[in-house]
């Protein structure tokens, strides 16, 4: 091992970071070998924006927020990267694209993140009227499906990717879009 590799590990190991406490004890903590598949996250009263803009910060992706709420996170998990961000707030509305990992062969990374506003009627800010009880559906349709989630992840990479395709860079980020 060379000392530029040396040093690297040295500070990939040092990963193991307090990456936010404020004055609200909002507390973010993150552990992450290089190259290792899965990432730990604890998090005690962050918000859902604060703890995606530290993780888009420490594994390199694009992050586009575009929620109207911001809810507030408690989590203590180890999963893969994409699979963590997914899951951090299973009722915001959360798209996550992959792409192959120039530092790490054979491995995909977290490109970018879209939190996008909820649609129809959990946008509302107001709870609606409960439907009349002869109307109401049964309750046994699962509220996070998996499937749906890793169908609507490709579409949202095709997507990217023909973006990258055609015009041979990556989509602008909202701040680069505010500045035209």
């Amino acid at each position: 091992m060379d000392r530029r590799q040396g040093f690297a590990l040295v500070l990939h190991a040092a990963f193991i970071v307090l990456l936010g406490a404020d004055a609200t004890a909002q507390e973010i903590r993150l552990t992450r070998k290089p190259c290792d598949a899965e990432v730990h996250l604890s998090v005690r009263g962050a918000r859902f924006s604060d703890v995606l803009k530290r993780l888009s910060d420490a594994l390199g992706f694009t992050l586009q927020f575009e929620a109207t709420g911001d809810s507030i996170v408690d989590i203590d998990m180890t999963r893969r990267a994409p699979e963590l961000v997914a899951r951090l707030s299973p009722s915001d509305n959360v798209i996550v694209t992959q792409g192959p990992d120039p530092q790490c062969p054979g491995q995909d990374r977290i490109v970018k993140v879209w939190v996008l506003p909820k649609t129809g009627a959990t946008a509302s800010a107001a709870p609606a009227a409960p439907p009349p009880r002869a109307a109401a559906p049964p309750d046994n349709t699962p509220h996070y499906d998996p499937a749906r989630v890793d169908e609507m992840s490709r579409k949202a990479k095709a997507m990217y990717d023909e973006y990258v395709r055609i015009h041979g860079v990556p989509p602008p980020t909202p701040e680069e879009e505010a500045a035209k």
